[in-house]
């Protein structure tokens, strides 16, 4: 929208007399009506085509910025929930360690532990085939039977391992309404024999969804696949556990339409009438879900378009304006011209009323305003917002260049006012300095806007330094999980699930270059002796004191996982099994080298068995592994405390 005041209609000469029926002045007078009528009709054309593409490109832009914010939560809960199915994963994978009293403890421990270094979970629980709680991170909950919650239930009526359950929501035990995230544990043959089970943590999902709010009158929920509303912020009453897959709803609409995701406008999904809304399924991306979650992410249709309703106003009255003075004016000035310059001066008045309108829109608006040349990159006007964020005055700031405020460097911002200029970009994040020094993240939309003859650049300037602290907190919280997903928590080495995913990249950079690698794979010799001695304490002290050893010999090419209980493998890429003889011989004679105090006034030493084996060409990762396993049990049954190769 331009801040071009509209122009006086010219003056002439006096009218000919209405009286005279002469053909040739009836038909000079019927021309300039019709060219009249077809101005208007023109003008408005114009003006209502430019509305309409304006409405449209602002519910555009809005659907955009809604889908982006539903796919970051996507994409953060999306992590989230490989985090807890990896966790899951460990924990279900290390329950036949914990039959036993001693080990029910150490697993109330570890599931302790996971609790307090995963924010997003609250409740971590581990039950038998009858749903009695074995194992808890929360004492009250030991020994509790859950046989009739859901998140029980449905993995024991269809019980897949390799699935993620995401159950309804529901009202826990301790007063909160939550969804578990559940993976089914199966016996030795294959039974079902019990649930491992985490609570997601509403406050934390509520920190989550509240941080995609870019205006106060957004809204964000999130529904279980079942249709029913987990969480909704900013709270409403009666949202939570409300049903929302009746035929028609959005919901529906959207699980009907099998895409992951969709924009949809209407009323009826929320309070306030009718919203935009994205909506977004989200499943771990490393195991599938019985179930997915749909994040919505609205905001009322009003709201955005307010502006634009402003707009509408403004440029319906400015047409209301030119159609009351040109028609009485064209009559007028047909009747006398001395009428017609009295009128004139009248149309000039109001036009220099709505040109004081425009203005005081500009100066009055709390939004930071610039008006920019884009020929000499100077400010040309700015309001009094901006007066007030920059930190200079109208006066000091209408001498400034772009290139004072602007971080960008010279050739940069030329650059951008050009894309701005050419309405190639209207939307740009910059860095500006402010008159305290300090460098401010800013979200600018730019157009072109003819003023007096000339086209400026119309700014309006918003800071979005506090929304760039927080996408970057999102980013570090998701590095965190990451590398909880990935590294043991006793030896601090890779774990299981890292190291096939590792193994798999070595054996297809070895088939693409011809690159010899060898894995090692080694066990403590009679460690259940050891642990049934001096206690799992010790044996952890053992295991953690390993992983040191382990870490000392590896070479920067070399990477060392724990790969289950008292088991690890080594993977050394470009080197031949007889190279990693050696490596081995020298980790096996460090490792016997080290003494173990553990606690009985005898120093203990512990022995290793290793068994090493090269990749052959074609092999299958299946098969590497098992034959490195079989000459690691060749170690074992030969003697141990010795390195066995193929």
């Amino acid at each position: 929208m331009g801040l071009e005041a509209p122009i006086p209609a010219k003056s002439g000469s006096n009218p000919p007399d209405m009286t005279d029926q002469r053909p040739s002045v009836r038909h000079y007078l019927s021309v300039q009506w019709v060219m009249l009528g077809l101005a208007l009709l023109t003008v408005g054309g114009v003006i209502g085509y430019s509305l309409v593409q304006e409405q449209s490109r602002i519910e555009a832009q809005e659907r955009n910025r809604l889908l982006h914010q539903a796919r970051l939560i996507d994409k953060n809960m999306g992590h989230q929930l490989d985090s807890v199915n990896l966790a899951l994963e460990g924990l279900r994978n290390d329950v036949p360690y914990w039959r036993n009293a001693a080990g029910r403890q150490m697993a109330n421990r570890r599931l302790t532990a996971l609790c307090d270094a995963m924010p997003g979970i609250r409740t971590m629980l581990i039950t038998d085939a009858a749903g009695t709680v074995l194992a808890a991170n929360r004492s009250e909950l030991l020994g509790k039977n859950f046989s009739r919650r859901d998140y029980f239930n449905i993995p024991r009526r269809n019980p897949e391992s390799s699935v993620l359950y995401l159950s309804a929501p529901f009202t826990t035990t301790l007063g909160i309404v939550a969804i578990n995230a559940t993976r089914v544990i199966t016996g030795p043959r294959g039974e079902f024999s019990g649930v491992v089970t985490a609570t997601l943590d509403p406050e934390y999902f509520k920190t989550l969804l509240s941080s995609v709010l870019y205006a106060p009158d957004m809204w964000c929920s999130l529904a279980h696949g079942d249709g029913l509303r987990f969480l909704m912020v900013p709270e409403e009453n009666g949202q939570a556990g409300r049903n929302i897959a009746y035929p028609g709803s959005f919901f529906t609409r959207h699980r009907e339409s099998g895409r992951a995701e969709n924009v949809l406008s209407g009323s009826g999904y929320a309070p306030g009438g009718e919203h935009l809304m994205a909506q977004q399924a989200i499943a771990s991306a490393s195991m599938p879900t019985d179930r997915p979650l749909t994040v919505t992410v609205g905001r009322p249709a009003a709201a955005v378009f307010d502006g634009w309703r402003s707009s509408v106003q403004v440029q319906g009255a400015l047409f209301a304006i030119l159609v009351i003075i040109s028609v009485p004016g064209l009559y007028v000035y047909q009747r006398h011209q001395r009428d017609f310059e009295h009128r004139a001066e009248e149309a000039a008045a109001a036009l220099h009323e709505s040109e004081e309108r425009y203005r005081s829109l500009f100066e009055n608006d709390h939004t930071v305003m610039l008006l920019v040349d884009p020929d000499t990159a100077t400010i040309t006007d700015a309001n009094p917002a901006a007066c007030a964020y920059y930190g200079w005055n109208r006066e000091e700031l209408m001498q400034k260049r772009i290139a004072e405020i602007n971080t960008l460097s010279s050739d940069e911002i030329r650059a951008e006012l050009e894309l701005a200029r050419t309405e190639k970009r209207t939307h740009f994040f910059f860095k500006h300095r402010r008159a305290d020094a300090t460098i401010s993240d800013v979200e600018v939309y730019s157009s072109p806007v003819r003023l007096k003859g000339k086209v400026l650049l119309y700014s309006i300037v918003h800071d979005i330094t506090d929304r760039k602290r927080m996408e970057e907190a999102l980013r570090e919280s998701e590095n965190r999980y990451r590398e909880l997903s990935i590294i043991d928590d006793l030896t601090q080495l890779y774990n299981s699930r890292q190291f096939y995913h590792d193994l798999r990249m070595e054996l297809d950079r070895v088939d693409r270059y011809r690159q010899p690698l060898t894995l090692l794979l080694l066990d403590i010799d009679d460690f259940k002796a050891f642990n049934d001695a001096y206690g799992h304490v010790e044996g952890d002290q053992v295991l953690l004191r390993l992983g040191q050893v382990v870490k000392r010999c590896l070479r920067l090419t070399d990477s060392a996982y724990r790969y289950g209980g008292e088991e690890f493998t080594l993977l050394l890429p470009m080197t031949t099994s007889q190279d990693a003889v050696i490596i081995a011989e020298r980790l096996r004679t460090e490792i016997k080298k080290e003494l173990f105090p553990p606690g009985s006034g005898n120093d203990v030493r512990i022995t290793v068995s290793i068994g090493l084996g090269q990749y052959r060409a074609g092999e299958e990762m299946k098969s590497f592994v098992h034959r490195v396993d079989q000459l690691m049990y060749q170690s074992k049954t030969t003697g141990k405390d010795k390195v066995c190769t193929d």
